[in-house]
């Protein structure tokens, strides 16, 4: 069947328009598009339809961008998008070298923390083992015994002066 050049499918009406088959058939079955289905219930639009729908939209989409106001607004917000974009951007990478310090700085205290453990459990194996606390006699007083010597301090180096220079 010869189609007559006045005319389009809806395929061919949605490709001009750049919108969808279904979107086409919607403005055709609100009016928005004139048409009329053939026997096998196909539609056939309009062609100077889809061309009027299609300078519509053209101005619509476009239309704006002849006015030298309008443009000079958009320029402007563009830029102020840009600016807002790099300062996303800056407060981003900065997020994000500040989370690697901090598990940085984790790491070193998780592995100091476990050094002290371990110094820790090594000197409570090494202390010789006490009587336990003086027991008391009558009413709270104790034995006249001689309280244990103070031990000397242990001089711990620090894990850094221990980490560069062995054991």
């Amino acid at each position: 069947m010869a189609r007559s050049v006045e005319h389009y499918t809806a395929a061919e009406a949605a490709r001009i328009l750049r919108l969808s088959s279904q979107r086409v058939r919607q403005l055709l079955a609100s009016g928005e598009l004139r048409g009329v289905r053939d026997e096998v219930g196909h539609w056939e639009v309009d062609a100077r339809s889809v061309h009027a729908l299609l300078d519509e939209r053209r101005e619509v989409l476009f239309g704006a961008l002849e006015d030298p106001q309008r443009l000079s607004e958009l320029e402007a917000e563009v830029r102020e998008l840009r600016y807002l974009l790099g300062r996303a951007e800056a407060r981003l990478d900065m997020s994000a070298q500040a989370e690697f310090t901090l598990r940085e700085a984790l790491e070193r205290e998780r592995a100091r923390a476990e050094e002290l453990e371990s110094e820790l459990q090594e000197a409570r194996r090494s202390r010789p083992e006490s009587s336990g606390p003086p027991e008391a006699t009558d009413k709270g007083t104790t034995n006249d015994t001689i309280p244990p010597a103070p031990q000397e301090p242990v001089k711990r180096r620090s894990w850094l002066v221990r980490f560069f220079s062995g054991p």
